[in-house]
């Protein structure tokens, strides 16, 4: 009976607390792609977070959408990377939190490497 009620409570916690930790994840990746993809168009971090949050499937056309501007940035510095754009649309698809994590190491890596090469010249 007390393990049924823990699990409950533990289920409940979980299903409010995804929803939460998506959109603020969501939040700040969009703000680190727009510091690493500054030369193409600017997307408000505010207005992604609420879009994937009031749109239905919004949230697989915003990892698609920012795997490639990723993906673009890439290949305008001469750096080889895989695309991540389609698994990210596939991700999202699927498990929505997996796609805006690997949006987020990639422009954590492009940030690296833009450091990196800032600091070499």
């Amino acid at each position: 009976m007390l393990l049924g009620i823990l699990l409950g409570i533990l289920q409940t916690g979980i299903t409010l607390a995804l929803p939460v930790l998506y959109l603020l994840y969501t939040y700040n990746t969009t703000k680190r792609v727009n510091k690493v993809c500054r030369h193409s168009g600017r997307y408000g971090p505010a207005a992604q977070m609420f879009l994937c949050c009031l749109v239905p499937f919004y949230f697989i056309y915003w990892g698609w959408r920012q795997g490639d501007r990723l993906d673009t940035d890439a290949a305008k510095r001469g750096l080889r990377y895989a695309p991540i754009g389609p698994s990210c649309m596939w991700m999202g698809l699927i498990m929505p939190l997996i796609a805006v994590a690997i949006v987020r190491n990639r422009a954590k890596s492009l940030e690296a490497e833009t450091l990196a090469q800032e600091s070499a010249v």
